[in-house]
């Protein structure tokens, strides 16, 4: 495969001023294997914290961005429904934009989008907590002007009504299986990069919770820098040119 495709994506979910120390370590480790990151930012009051009253935040996500890492959308608070099964058990409470109105997803992206505009930046992505989002938050998204946004299994062209198919790997540091679940996804991961195939990454701040998620997080970073590691809005740019697909 071309070198030259981007074929690798690592995105950094949860970003905000409360996971900001983890946050620092895993863009260390991807800048230490050469990889360029999405950083998928919390713009609300997530766990107390404001992005625009911390200045050590800010300094540094202003800092990623200038050395070429993407800062784009996640969310407003990151934070759900309790009601949902999909919402509890997929998103673990997360699923903030699954079952929103069109309306009700405008006026949080509105609200995240300003926040990120009075720190200088302007994101073209978005994706949702939990990946999970209702048919008029993607309506939203669209019609608000959003370059694409991710699922699970793909990233989502939505100016081009089109779906790149790569899926996404994350571990699951707060289950019981946490560490098969590590061990599997590395395996996973290193299948497709010797098959030359297309992988997204997405890391966690809690993916540093103990040594062996820690080491296997640096075992995956270290596997994707071996490839042509893109943003998600370089990608998505890229492929559109075309109009062409991964598959």
């Amino acid at each position: 495969m071309n070198r030259e495709v981007p074929t690798r994506v690592v995105s950094l979910h949860d970003v905000s001023p409360a996971t900001l120390e983890s946050c620092r370590t895993l863009l260390k480790m991807c800048e230490s294997s050469g990889v360029v990151t999405t950083l998928l930012v919390v713009p609300g009051p997530w766990r107390g914290a404001d992005p625009t009253q911390d200045q050590r935040f800010i300094d540094w996500l202003n800092g990623a961005a200038e050395r070429g890492h993407e800062v784009s959308l996640h969310g407003w608070v990151h934070q759900g429904p309790r009601s949902g099964i999909a919402n509890r058990l997929v998103a673990r409470g997360c699923g903030e934009f699954a079952s929103v109105t069109r309306a009700q997803a405008e006026d949080l992206l509105t609200r995240g989008l300003n926040v990120l505009d009075s720190l200088g930046h302007h994101p073209v992505g978005f994706t949702a907590p939990g990946w999970l989002l209702s048919v008029g938050a993607r309506q939203a998204l669209t019609e608000m002007g959003f370059e694409y946004t991710t699922t699970h299994l793909g990233v989502v062209d939505l100016q081009g009504d089109r779906t790149l198919r790569v899926p996404a790997f994350c571990q699951r540091p707060d289950s019981v299986f946490s560490h098969v679940g590590a061990h599997i996804v590395r395996r996973l991961v290193v299948s497709r990069a010797v098959q030359e195939l297309p992988i997204r990454l997405a890391l966690h701040p809690e993916d540093l919770h103990d040594d062996y998620l820690r080491a296997t997080t640096q075992s995956l970073i270290q596997v994707m820098g071996l490839g042509n590691t893109s943003t998600y809005a370089h990608l998505v740019r890229y492929f559109s040119q075309d109009a062409v697909g991964v598959s």
